[in-house]
């Protein structure tokens, strides 16, 4: 009865700190994913903002890297705005096939997607790995949405212990979601201080005192 006794406690004891550890890091995914939120609708920078973005997903996955994909409009192929430890112009040059490919998939299907081996699934785009040095174990991505239209894919890799789970899919989404509306605004701004720059350049062209 002692030994029963005991055993029941050091369960009650584990339960417990499970517990205790889920809240711990229940508290500070939120936290992150305010700073987040306001960390990328304050920068209105359209290069600095996927680095951003890939930073914070890697950081609060627990994973080694991140990759924002975004769509081609002239190809209708997906390229890698920013990837964990590669170089951007790189990067750019890799289109990334709608069809055969992770990315593609989630893109086309418009649904999130969990590979914990990706090893064993031919649609893994392994050019990427050799770009970033950063060899592809296991990954996670969801469709980036602007209102209903999908404009890219965000990934996370590589999760350092266990395996990724239908909680880090809804975590990604709102990194997703408040990063594609934070890409639009940056796109819309560049686009609009590009407006302003043709039109006073075509002012100052056929103003009568130049």
């Amino acid at each position: 009865a002692l030994e029963y006794t005991w055993r029941m406690a050091l369960q009650d004891k584990q339960n417990a700190k499970a517990e205790l550890d889920w809240l711990r890091e229940l508290v500070y995914q939120r936290s992150k994913l305010v700073e987040i939120s306001l960390t990328l609708n304050s920068t209105l920078e359209p290069d600095r903002l996927p680095q951003l973005i890939i930073k914070m997903a890697t950081d609060l996955l627990h994973g080694e890297g991140a990759s924002i994909l975004l769509l081609d409009e002239n190809t209708h192929d997906l390229y890698f705005a920013a990837a964990t430890g590669g170089d951007p112009k790189e990067l750019r040059k890799i289109a990334v096939p709608m069809d055969g490919s992770i990315a593609g998939t989630i893109y086309r299907k418009n649904e999130p997607l969990i590979i914990n081996e990706v090893a064993k699934d031919p649609r893994h785009f392994s050019q990427v790995d050799a770009k970033t040095q950063l060899q592809t174990r296991s990954l996670i991505g969801v469709p980036m949405r602007i209102r209903n239209e999908v404009i890219g894919v965000l990934e996370a890799l590589n999760k350092r212990a266990g395996e990724f789970t239908e909680e880090d899919i809804r975590t990604l989404e709102i990194i997703a979601s408040t990063a594609a509306v934070a890409i639009n605004n940056a796109r819309l701004l560049d686009a609009r201080s590009e407006e302003r720059r043709v039109g006073k350049e075509c002012r100052s062209r056929w103003s009568p005192y130049h």
